[in-house]
């Protein structure tokens, strides 16, 4: 069976740009960062791996400090916490890995334009997943333990 990735370039033909000839290095493509899409998709893999580690929801009452992280729940009291939950706060940040995988694995298959949008299809819907969570748990931790800070 023929493999279209076996056509790419021929076996006497020097895989790096810059590379002679003679040369015998063995180098990968280069990341396609000539598509803007690649860029955005960077930005999204970047403020992903950003938004795993900063607050989603800031609450404070009574003494006590609360945040709500992805990954999970945690309040403290007189500098010492008290409680850390992880579950089902978890749940966000495994969406946003996943999101993340998929991302990078879409920005690796550049040579397959196809399967490139139904992972982009894919992603929209695991992000749209982070985005209700958070919601769901903020709004569920701004009744139960007050005004958010922020």
């Amino acid at each position: 069976m023929l493999n279209l990735r076996d056509l790419r370039l021929p076996a006497e033909a020097p895989r790096d740009i810059g590379a002679q000839a003679g040369d015998l290095r063995e180098t990968s493509y280069p990341l396609m960062w000539q598509r803007i899409q690649s860029v955005f998709l960077g930005l999204a893999i970047l403020s992903l791996i950003l938004g795993l580690l900063s607050p989603v929801w800031r609450g404070a009452g009574e003494g006590i400090e609360y945040r709500l992280y992805p990954i999970y729940f945690m309040a403290k009291q007189n500098g010492q916490i008290t409680i850390s939950q992880y579950f089902p706060f978890c749940m966000t940040a495994m969406l946003m890995v996943a999101a993340v995988t998929i991302a990078i694995t879409e920005f690796r298959r550049y040579d397959n334009r196809f399967l490139q949008v139904k992972l982009g299809t894919l992603n929209s819907m695991i992000l749209a997943g982070v985005m209700i969570c958070d919601v769901l748990f903020s709004n569920q931790m701004a009744k139960a333990k007050g005004r958010s800070e922020s």
